[in-house]
């Protein structure tokens, strides 16, 4: 009797059990935790989220590498709506051919062998790659004032139809980069005049333009190249507050320039 009051009133008699049980807890914390990480292990790479859509894991995308496109690709780019920055100079232009060329301004790019070109999708920015400057014309010498870049990029570019012509009063519509914006603005306008400027070839626009618009895009209410905007024309003041009338170069001067490369 006495040795078992003895056991029962023994601290370290008593612990034993309990010492038996947080062995035995551990133990199956264990194997649940070993479980856990061999099932994650051989889980696919894919995750889906509660919306039903499939991503992919973190880990494994920062491993994949950037995907480039091929060169019988189609990108997805506006064709009219093209960014071209060159030392301090910046201006708009558009692409008038599928293996990426980029019609703007001589002054845009003046002084620059390559330039960087901003490309735009659904009117938002896509891509910013470099072109070179494959040709342009002396714009104090020649009566258009264009310029050519190839851009440095594989894949096969959408790019803008010409006009055979317009007439007086016909509706169009130009794109371009004001100073101060990000996205391409478009502003409709109207021809005033087929003729009314000392420079051959060049049409005279009812629509405001400001400095950034030059290179840009006029367009037909079919969406076809039909003109450039060379210059704000008339208006006087700060250029900067831009002009209601702006120089075009007609599309027979772009034909004649687009030419010399066929």
């Amino acid at each position: 009797m006495s040795d078992i009051l003895i056991k029962e009133s023994n601290p370290y008699l008593m612990a034993v059990p309990r010492f038996r049980l947080a062995c035995l807890f551990l133990v199956l914390v264990a194997v649940q935790w070993r479980y856990v990480r061999s099932v994650t292990a051989t889980s696919s790479a894919q995750l889906s989220d509660s919306a039903g859509v499939t991503r992919t894991d973190p880990q494994q995308k920062e491993q994949e590498p950037e995907r480039e496109s091929s060169p019988s690709e189609t990108l997805p780019v506006d064709p009219d709506s093209v960014r071209v920055s060159a030392g301090r100079g910046m201006g708009s232009g558009s692409i008038v051919s599928s293996d990426g060329l980029v019609l703007t301004n001589s002054h845009v790019v003046e002084g620059s062998r390559t330039v960087q070109v901003q490309l735009y999708q659904n009117r938002r920015p896509f891509k910013t790659v470099s072109g070179v400057v494959l040709r342009k014309t002396d714009r104090f010498r020649e009566a258009p004032d264009f310029a050519l870049v190839k851009l440095r990029m594989e894949g096969t570019f959408p790019y803008l139809k010409r006009c055979s012509g317009i007439s007086e009063l016909s509706k169009i519509q130009i794109v371009g980069f004001p100073i101060g914006t990000f996205d391409p603005v478009i502003k409709k306008g109207v021809v005033a005049s087929l003729a009314g400027s000392p420079k051959s070839n060049q049409l005279m626009v009812r629509v405001r333009v400001q400095p950034g618009n030059s290179g840009g895009p006029m367009l037909d209410s079919e969406g076809r190249l039909c003109g450039v905007v060379t210059a704000q024309l008339g208006g006087g003041g700060n250029p900067n507050q831009g002009s209601n009338i702006a120089g075009v170069q007609s599309i027979q001067s772009i034909n004649q320039f687009l030419a010399k490369d066929n």
